[in-house]
């Protein structure tokens, strides 16, 4: 496939994600706001990817939807940074609980970041191999490195066929980019920076606050 295809005016946009991860990181508590605006855009990564991606591309708008709901929240200020969602809830333990008929801000948080960590080890892959590479080569080791990890069995077996479903790195590119290819290699490049950044942060607040194995 040549890499010469027509770039689609509403495809995905990769400088978007950048930005908001950029400026999530640069709260060293990590700002929510910025960490949910990078996630919508994302969602979309997976609405273009084809059908059997919908499910994934619903759960990370679910997720969103939360976190959206919760800010809004009369106790919404509590929650403006990932250190303090977890500071917060931990001060009140009965927020953690997995039962409780209110959402969990740092659950859905660690529900996102689980996901986070899917696209950085796919798509920091993905930057190395050819432009011909199969993706489904490169992204099912992501997924069970993952995602896989957290899903059960039947939902690990969808996942499985979507995966099947993906073009090569070209094709996928020519699919869902918003820019031409020379310019997606290179947002990708900085966006997938960005995207390790937060994803490290965030990670490392879920290890030092005891939070990594919250119950779902």
């Amino acid at each position: 496939m040549s890499r010469q295809y027509v770039p689609k005016p509403d495809g995905f946009d990769h400088l978007k994600v950048f930005d908001a991860f950029n400026m999530a990181a640069r709260n060293p508590e990590v700002d929510v706001v910025s960490y949910l605006d990078a996630f919508s855009e994302l969602s979309r990564f997976f609405d273009m990817m084809g059908m059997l991606f919908a499910t994934m591309a619903s759960d990370i708008r679910d997720q969103v939807e939360i976190m959206e709901k919760i800010l809004r929240s009369e106790k919404g200020s509590y929650y403006q940074t990932v250190r303090s969602t977890m500071a917060y809830e931990k001060s009140e333990p009965s927020l953690l609980e997995p039962k409780r008929k209110d959402q969990s801000g740092s659950r859905t948080l660690l529900h996102l970041n689980r996901t986070l960590d899917f696209f950085v080890q796919f798509l920091t892959t993905m930057e190395t191999v050819p432009d011909e590479e199969k993706l489904p080569r490169i992204c099912q080791p992501a997924y069970k490195a993952t995602l896989g990890k957290h899903h059960s069995w039947l939902l690990s077996k969808a996942a499985g066929a979507a995966i099947a479903t993906l073009p090569t790195k070209v094709g996928l590119y020519e699919k869902v980019s918003k820019y031409p290819y020379q310019q997606t290699a290179e947002n990708m490049t900085r966006m997938v920076k960005a995207m390790t950044e937060v994803f490290t942060k965030t990670d490392t607040l879920f290890t030092e606050n005891n939070l990594q194995s919250l119950p779902f």
